[in-house]
């Protein structure tokens, strides 16, 4: 649950909301004792979002590097 709190905090909606963008930091997945993996299987619930039709998760550690999109 604290994994997808701190992806909620990070969402950015964009394109008239049918992009949305999600953020993560190894600091994050540490806290939450979780692995990228777990993030990955969280973005996919924020395609229910009215409007959104593609999920980003980027790596905000990384210079915000693309880790998955769907």
């Amino acid at each position: 649950m604290r994994l997808k709190e701190r992806l909620l905090k990070s969402l950015v909606l964009k394109d008239d909301a049918k992009h949305a963008l999600v953020s993560i930091c190894d600091d994050d997945l540490r806290s939450s004792n979780t692995q990228l993996s777990d993030a990955c299987i969280i973005i996919k619930e924020f395609l229910t979002i009215v409007h959104v039709e593609k999920v980003t998760l980027l790596k905000s550690d990384e210079n915000n590097k693309i880790i998955k999109e769907i």
